[in-house]
């Protein structure tokens, strides 16, 4: 991969939110900073972002299956998904959503969770910088259940869960 600009990551937020709407109050906010970090970490790789990151993230721990899905989160965020509810993370799982946004400092702040007639569900979810305070990510991520699984004959009316995870 070619070197990013970083310095045009704003540009690129302003782009995004020009083109999918309000990000959040300010058009180069959180995601602009999100972004920068994302291409940051897309181009140095896990390893060589970690040696370089103030709080050593992605923790050298992890295995090789979290590491693949922050690296899938990554490529799907600099792509424009998960920052709208029209287009959300896909293919990732809960823990892998949360560990993505680990290695971008942010904690989970609070989830909404909304049950889909396809049985899917899609989370709503708030992340607030583990340092910066007032700095927020709402992150949108489908999470679809393995069909096979499910009981054809039971009725599961679509329904919304709404839960505040502060500490």
């Amino acid at each position: 991969m070619t070197k990013p600009d970083i310095q045009s990551t704003c540009e690129t937020a302003k782009a995004i939110h020009a083109i999918l709407g309000p990000l959040d109050d300010r058009p180069c906010g959180s995601w602009g900073y999100v972004l920068a970090k994302v291409l940051r970490y897309l181009d140095a790789g896990a390893v060589a972002y970690r040696n370089s990151d103030a709080f050593g993230q992605p923790p050298a721990a992890w295995s090789s299956d979290v590491l693949a899905a922050v690296q899938a989160g990554m490529q799907q965020l600099l792509a424009g998904k998960g920052i709208v509810r029209a287009a959300p993370l896909e293919g990732l799982d809960v823990p892998a959503v949360h560990a993505l946004l680990h290695v971008l400092h942010f904690g989970l702040d609070r989830v909404k969770t909304t049950q889909r007639p396809d049985h899917s569900f899609l989370d709503e979810m708030r992340f607030r910088h583990a340092v910066v305070s007032g700095q927020f990510v709402v992150v949108y991520a489908l999470f679809a259940p393995d069909i096979d699984e499910l009981d054809a004959e039971v009725d599961v009316p679509t329904s919304t869960y709404s839960a505040d995870r502060r500490s």
